[in-house]
Formats: structure tokens, sequence, C-alpha cells
């Protein structure tokens, strides 16, 4: 490709000599976080040279983000703590950039894609950092349509971020660093999130990229080697105490394994656990402990059938690996086989009996089950806690349900001659935590300090093996794991499988998914994969092929059928789709005129006395919204609670307000002398509650004809500071999201019985709102940090005043409907004010009654 072609697509780069200067250059470089008492990083010596593609791997915990936040100035220009020795960038040391600078030169990707998308739409999504950066409007066209050419994405750019996959996301995501023509790319764990073939695509497009612009530095920090072992340059180990123990080429790393030394990174073929001849199969007595036969599911709102006809037979003490690539429906099994969902038709059957007849109480106890992120699951305050926490749980719930089978715990209350003493259940819970915090790896803390750790203060990979460790207490018959994989290094997945493996010989069953293939033909005793074809479902019962052998299940496309109604836990499973708008004229005129008429009108509301009027407002509303093509109904649906809510205050307000006074005329007597129903009163209580009723009704009919989009940028247009509009707009794209989290974390409660039900006490309701919020709080704060940080790296706030592309117009039609409105708001005040003598006047409620009596 010429070299005019390149710098459109990545930009202009300073040439350097990469054969003799470092563009990156550490130098006894160390670094602990504030509040912490061990270094993340220790004495680090290592420079990185202009063009060269680094791997960086390490145990989890090892720093290996740390690093990375140092190459790209968070450390220590946004992160606070204590550093020690030189960090040269460009040779320039750390302390004489600031944030704008470094944002211009290094690109960071972080591992959760989602928490990084901006926009609603893809190609404002990558046009943002050019946007935030004042480039000009055909400048920024021509990145965007060049670098969307360049990863093969240029079908995407009029798409919602809502309808992307989750490779489809991580390209968006690229494709938004590189619009800022970035001389370091910094990408945490890219592979995370990604099936087999997002994986070929991935490495595909980073490779096509360097081949571009041959100066482009890339440092991936990962576990896995096989994906990049071509690819990659360098290889950057990092030990358990955060010290470089290994930097050097492909081959120098094997030279380096075969002398003895520990693997860090997985290569997909040799892990220590890996045994073909012994893989702990004790499924051959034939007892079925799940059975799946011809279930159909569809998402509500999702127009195709997730499932259809499936049937799927597992035996007890069986070892199943469920594979398939991103949007086969490997999840959505778990949650099936969870009785989180409930299918459309088909039936389930656990050990022998049906799930429509199974007890919560008694199934949650015999299953356990671990979602992909693994700070939905964290309620404990310290690592002790977190791993008692379901065991505690189902003591009390066994103890309520008079249902004790089992383990320990679940037998603690059955001994009829006595309960055990508070001494036998410390040391039997003394026993659990010390058994499970091995698993969790941390090397640098004695267990006496790590089991009163904050959970939430561990990696990302030690949350997940706390996960493990929590539900491995409880001693389940069923373990149900999703992706447990993300984030782990080879010695802890090699200890996750040695854990599996001792719960599979003691007769246990394991489901476990990943879009890890090999890892799990090496290790399960049995592997399904799934995949959407035109074939009919089947699945064979006999394993008549070795292990290693992968067994398709087909699913069938077929017709949408009628479902029954779903439980409210499945709402959390809705598929987000884009914010839609209806095509109405009320769509088309300009947000602004919109929200000057939302004002004037709630203002013009509190100023009218005449309730009769308020009623011919509320139904007139409701003529526009029928005349917008809006469902009346559904607007009726969204406030039913408040309306049932007005229903309650009225009364009471009416009866009990604290203002009455003994002047204001009793209209009848509730019931009693001692209620007596005041004019005053109810005028002001029927008021009040229709004002609510239909300022929340306006409120919807805004939002569902206009979108957030055009209202950003109207609002930026009247002279409104982006800052402000943006930070709206990003929070309105992460309302959904925040929900979701939300019913994923209560779910994750009632897995591990924490939920609220019959006879539980005002403490314990009181313990698991605060577990639950308090887990939402972290997980929103964390969010909002990642995004945060991504906003800043892309140019965000650098500037008074940015680019925009997009422009909402302002029309004729807009200019006449606010003047209409404006004119009658005038007028129907100075009606109200007596200054314009009325011909003709609205009764009140007070007259109406008066005719009836």
């Amino acid at each position: 490709m010429e070299s005019s072609k390149i710098d459109e697509i990545i930009g202009n780069s300073n040439s350097l000599n990469s054969d003799t200067i470092p563009i990156i250059e550490f130098s006894n470089f160390s670094f602990r976080y504030e509040k912490q008492r061990e270094f993340a990083l220790k004495d680090i010596n290592l420079s990185i040279f202009q063009g060269e593609i680094i791997l960086l791997g390490g145990i989890s915990g090892s720093g290996k983000s740390t690093l990375c936040n140092a190459i790209s100035g968070r450390i220590p220009l946004t992160i606070s703590g204590q550093m020690k020795g030189n960090l040269n960038l460009f040779e320039k040391n750390i302390w004489n950039y600031n944030q704008e600078e470094i944002s211009r030169k290094i690109s960071y990707v972080f591992q959760n894609t989602e928490e990084q998308l901006i926009s609603f739409s893809v190609f404002d999504e990558i046009a943002f950092a050019a946007e935030n950066l004042r480039l000009s409007q055909d400048e920024i066209r021509k990145r965007v349509k060049h670098i969307a050419e360049a990863l093969g994405i240029t079908e995407l750019l009029n798409r919602s971020i809502y309808s992307l996959s989750s490779g489809e996301k991580q390209k968006t995501i690229l494709a938004a660093n590189l619009v800022m023509s970035p001389k370091i790319l910094l990408l945490d764990e890219p592979l995370a999130f990604l099936d087999k073939k997002s994986e070929i695509l991935l490495r595909n497009l980073l490779e096509n990229l360097h081949k571009i612009d041959p100066s482009l530095t890339i440092i991936i920090i990962e576990h896995r080697l096989k994906p990049f072992y071509s690819l990659i340059n360098r290889i950057f180990l990092l030990n358990q105490y955060g010290e470089m123990i290994f930097n050097g080429k492909t081959e120098d790393y094997e030279k380096y394994l075969k002398k003895g030394n520990i693997r860090y990174l997985r290569d997909d073929i040799t892990l220590e656990n890996v045994n073909v001849n012994n893989r702990n199969d004790h499924s051959n007595s034939k007892t079925p402990i799940l059975k799946l036969e011809n279930i159909s599911y569809q998402y509500p709102n999702s127009k195709s059938m997730v499932f259809s006809n499936f049937s799927l037979d597992v035996n007890k003490g069986e070892f199943l690996g469920i594979v398939g690539n991103n949007g086969t429906g490997k999840t959505t099994l778990l949650y099936l086989i969870a009785h989180m969902l409930n299918p459309i038709n088909g039936s389930m059957n656990f050990s022998g009996e049906s799930y429509d007849l199974i007890k919560l109480y008694e199934f949650i106890p015999k299953m356990g089950f671990i979602f992909q992120n693994p700070e939905n699951q964290l309620f404990g305050r310290t690592i002790k806690d977190e791993i008692l926490f379901a065991p505690r749980n189902f003591i009390e719930l066994n103890r309520r349900q008079h249902k004790l089978k089992g383990n320990f715990f679940q037998n603690i209350f059955s001994r009829k001659k006595k309960k055990p003493s508070k001494e036998d259940l410390n040391r039997e819970e003394n026993d659990i935590v010390e058994r499970y915090l091995p698993l969790i790896g941390e090397h640098r803390k004695e267990f006496d300090v790590l089991r009163n750790k904050n959970p939430f203060s561990l990696s990302w990979g030690q949350k997940r093996r706390l996960n493990l460790a929590s539900i491995f207490s409880y001693s389940p018959e069923l373990l149900l794991v999703d992706e447990p994989f993300i984030g782990q290094d080879a010695a802890s997945i090699d200890n996750i499988f040695k854990i599996l493996n001792r719960f599979v010989e003691e007769g246990k069953t394991v489901l476990i998914v990943s879009h890890d293939k090999e890892l799990l033909q090496n290790n399960c005793s049995r592997i399904i994969e799934l995949e959407t074809t035109n074939t009919k479902s089947s699945v064979d019962d006999e394993i008549t092929k070795p292990p290693t052998t992968i067994k398709k299940i087909k699913k069938k496309k077929k017709k949408k059928k009628s479902s029954r109604k779903l439980p409210r836990i499945n709402l959390f499973l809705n598929r987000l789709s884009s914010p839609s708008q209806s095509e109405n004229w009320i769509s088309k005129l300009n947000p602004v005129m919109k929200l000057t008429f939302l004002i004037i009108f709630t203002f013009l509301l509190f100023y009218q006395d005449s309730i009769i009027f308020l009623v011919i407002i509320y139904l007139l509303l409701l003529v526009i919204a029928k005349s917008a093509n809006l469902s009346v109904s559904s607007i009726l649906r969204q406030i039913r609670w408040l309306i049932m809510l007005t229903l309650i205050y009225i009364p009471l307000n009416t009866l009990f307000d604290a203002n009455i006074t003994q002047t204001d005329e009793v209209l009848f007597y509730f019931f009693s002398d001692n209620l007596p129903v005041r004019r005053l009163a109810l005028y002001y209580s029927l008021r009040t509650g229709f004002l609510i009723i239909i300022f929340i009704s306006t409120s919807i009919m805004f939002t569902k004809t206009t979108s957030p989009k055009d209202l950003v940028y109207s609002l930026i247009q009247i002279g409104i500071p982006y800052r402000y509009a943006f930070s709206f707009m990003i929070g309105l794209r992460y309302i959904p999201l925040i929900e979701q989290e939300s019913n994923t974390i209560e779910i994750a409660q009632q897995l591990r019985g924490a939920y609220i039900r019959k006879g539980i006490s005002i403490r314990k309701i009181y313990n698991h709102l605060i577990e639950r919020i308090t887990t939402l709080l972290i997980s929103i704060i964390r969010k909002a940090k990642t995004t945060a940080s991504t906003i800043e790296a892309r140019g965000f706030g650098f500037f008074k005043r940015r680019t925009n592309l997009y422009q909402v117009k302002w029309s004729l039609i807009d200019t006449f409907g606010l003047v209409i409105f404006v004119f009658l708001c005038i007028l129907i005040v100075l009606i109200q004010e007596g200054i314009i003598v009325w011909v003709f006047y609205l009764p009140s409620l007070y007259s109406i009654f008066l005719g009836f009596f």
C-alpha cells in the first residue's frame, strides 16, 4: 500500500530509529497503589522499540494491567500511589506529559467492550475521538471511512451499537481507538469474550494493521500464547510479586520452559492436569440427573427461536463440555437448566422429577451456577464471608423448611438431640475456608490476611476462582459454569480442573460452557457443540466415541409459537434493542422545541387551578399521542403503578392532611364523624394526583418520540457545554445495562439461598437488600470509572469545544409551533389572572357535587 494511503488510515507517525531508540523505557520502575502494602510492580527494567508486537503474560494479579496503566500514563497522572524509578515515553519523562499528549500517542483497549461503548451507532463511536480532537469534518469522515475499510466493518457504520455481536463490538472499539492515529496500541485480554472464529479474525486484523503501518507498536495482555504465537516479536512475563522474570523472543520462551520453569502462558495443548486416559468419567451408571425433551425457547421481543425441539440427557457423574460460536445459545441452555428460564414447550426433569414440581428451596441447594461476570456474585464483606455465604443461607433455609439432606451444613439442624455448638460451627466453617482459600491463588499474603480481604480488591481472575470456592463450599449435585477461564493463567486453569475433577470423582455432575474447545476436549468426558442449522436437533445418549470427539447438536429454526407468561426473573435476559422512536410528526420536531414545550407546559399545569381543565388537558394529550401513532394502552400500562399509588394517595391525603383547617367545608363523612372529607383537602389531593399523572405521561411521550442522540446534539447546538450533554447521553445508554446488572445480581443471590420468602425476618430482608445494593453500586462505580477512563483516553474534555458531525435542524414548523404554543400559554395565564375576561367558564368539581345533591 502506498505511503499516502497509510497516512490516511493510520495517520502520520514521527519516525524513530526503532533499532536504537526505545519508545518505552522502564528503569528500576516500581509502583504501589494507594493504601496497599505490597508493590504491584518491582524493579522493572525493559525497553520496547517502535513497531514491536509484545505479548505480556503472567499469573492473575501479577501487575500486567498496572504495567499497561503506566505505559498509558494513567500511572502516575491519574492513579494515585507511590512510584519509584523512571519511565520514559518517546525519549521524554512521564512527568513531562499531560494526559492529552499521551492520549494522542497511546490508545488503551480495556477488557470489557460493553463498558467502552459511548455512542448509539458505530459511525458515531468511531468518530467520537476525532470529534473531541477538533479535526475538520472532512478529515473525520475520511478517517472513519478508511479505518472501517481496513477493519472490514464498512457495512456496520450505520448499525446500532445494541445490535452488534461480541466480535463486532471488539472491532468497533479497536476502530474507535485507531481513529486517533496512535503510535502504541494496548490490548487487555482481547480474546476474553470471543469465540474461536472471532479469535482468528482478530488475530488476522492485528496482523493486517501492522502490515499497513509497521511502525505501530502493539502490546497484548493475554494468558494464551497460541493465537498470537506467529505474530509477536517478544514475550514479557511477570511473576506473582510483580517482577519481570522473562523478556525474550518466542523461541527463547520454549528454551525457558525446558529448563523446568513455571508455565505462565497457556498454549492450548499442554496443561499439567491433562490426562486423556483418566478423565474420571463416572457417568457409566446411566443414572440420568438431567433430561431435556423437545424443549423450545424464544427470548421476549425476539423474532427468532434460540432452541426448537431440543433434547439432551446428562448422566450423574458426567463432566460435560458445551461449545459453540457466539449466539448459538450456550448460556441460554445453562439458564434453562438452572430453572431461571421457562421453556415455551417440552419437558425438563432433574433427578427424575419434573421442573414444574420441584420446589425452589429444594432445588437451589442441589445446583450451583457461576456466571460470566464474577463481580455480580460477590456479596460478602470478606473472602471468608463470601466462601460461606451460601452455606449460611442454606442453614437458615433448611431450618425453616425442615428439609435436611446432604453435607454437614444441610444436616446441622436435622440432629434431634441437640443443635451443634458455636464452636462446632466455627470449626466446620474454618475447615471449609482453609480448604478453598488456596484456590483463589493469592501468593503475596498469608492466608490469615487473605481471609479478611475485601473480595472486590482481588483481580478479575481471582474473583472468578472465589466464585468457584463459594459454590464448592456447599457441594451441590449439579454445577453449571459459564466461561470460567476468562482472565485465568495456565496454573490457575490447572487448579480449577483439579478441583472440578475431584468434584466429579465424588459423583457430582459438571456442565461447563467455554469458547476454548481444545481445552475442554482435553478435560471433559463428553463435549457437545451447539450450531444453528436447518437440521432437527438430536443428541446420542451413549458415549460411543472417544472423549475428545465432539458431538454436534443441531438447532432447528421453527415458526414462532405462543409462549406462556414468563416469570419476572426472565426480564434481565431480554435482548437489548436500540431505543426505538416512533416515526411520526412529533418525532420530526426539534428536541429543544419539544423540551421547551415540556418545561412551559409543566409550569402552566402548576399555575392551573381547575381540575376539569386538567382532565381535559390529559384527554387531549392522549388524543395527540394517538394521532402520532403512539400506543395509548402502552402509555397507560407504563404508569399503572403510578395510577394505583395516586388512587391510594388521594383518600389518605384527603382524610389526614396536616394543613386542614376547621373552617374548610365538610362535604361528607367517611364511615365515621371522625373522618370528614373536606372540600379543599379533596381538591388539592385530586389536583396533585392529576398533575403527577400528566407530567409523567408527557415525559413518556417525549422519550418515545425523541432520539437521545438528537437531544444531546441539539442541546450542544444551543450552547449547552458538550461535557454535560454527553454525560447525559452516556447515562441514558447505561440505564438498560444497569437494570440488567441489577437483575443478574438478584438472581445470583437467589441461587445461593439469599432471597425474600415467606416467614423471613425483617433483618434478613434488610441484609439481603443491602448486599444487593452494595454489589450493584460497586459494579456501577467500576463501570463509571472504566467509561471515564475510556472517554478521557479518547480526548473527551481536552478542549472547550469539539467538532460535531451531526447537526439537528431547526425547521420553520418548529418556530411556528413554539410561537403558537407560547401564545396560548400566555393567553391562558391572562385569563386565569382575570386580565382578559373569558365568556365561558369550566364548572368546578364543587359545583358538580352540589348539582348531584
